[in-house]
């Protein structure tokens, strides 16, 4: 009998060592999960303040921006710095947004609703000529993303960045009511 007793409670021990090696293991698993979850929700706020930001820029510089824009050019070096100043910002935002996509950090709804502000910006009056001596500051993948805007008519470039990014296409193409 005592020995029964015994290698019950050894069976006991040894099982309660497994249980909480699996609850461990649990607890670990969705600690990262609600981890990771909150490390996008942080980007996602991070970029949203950033852009609120650059709009705040662009606010207040509009008129100098509306006359480099009408003229398609900068005649001024103080013209030059501020489209240089305004499409460095908006780069940087869409590298970060780009980047955090590419590891994903940052939602695939978050990106997809970046995707027409990146096309738009691309075709920005003055953005063709500074584009050139900008892009080698950015990486790779910002180029290629930046190119394709470029290059693209708008609904060809959003289908492209959803088969790259595994979006639904779906949900970013404007599609016309006559179709």
């Amino acid at each position: 009998m005592f020995v029964i007793f015994k290698n019950l409670i050894l069976v006991i021990v040894a099982n309660s060592g497994f249980l909480a090696a699996v609850i461990a293991l649990g607890s670990f698993v969705y600690s990262s999960i609600r981890q990771r979850a909150i490390e996008k929700n942080s980007m996602y706020q991070q970029l949203e303040l950033a852009s609120i930001e650059f709009f705040r820029w662009e606010s207040s510089n509009r008129v100098e921006l509306s006359k480099i824009r009408e003229k398609q050019s900068y005649d001024s070096s103080d013209d030059r710095k501020l489209l240089e100043t305004y499409c460095v910002q908006a780069m940087n935002l869409f590298e970060l947004c780009i980047h955090n996509k590419k590891t994903r950090t940052l939602p695939s709804k978050v990106f997809g609703s970046w995707l027409p502000w990146i096309y738009e910006f691309a075709h920005e009056p003055g953005f063709d000529k500074m584009w050139p001596e900008i892009k080698l500051n950015y990486l790779p993948e910002c180029r290629k993303v930046m190119e394709s805007a470029i290059e693209n008519k708008k609904d060809d470039f959003i289908i492209e960045m959803c088969k790259k990014f595994y979006l639904k296409t779906d949900d970013w193409i404007e599609h016309e009511v006559n179709k």
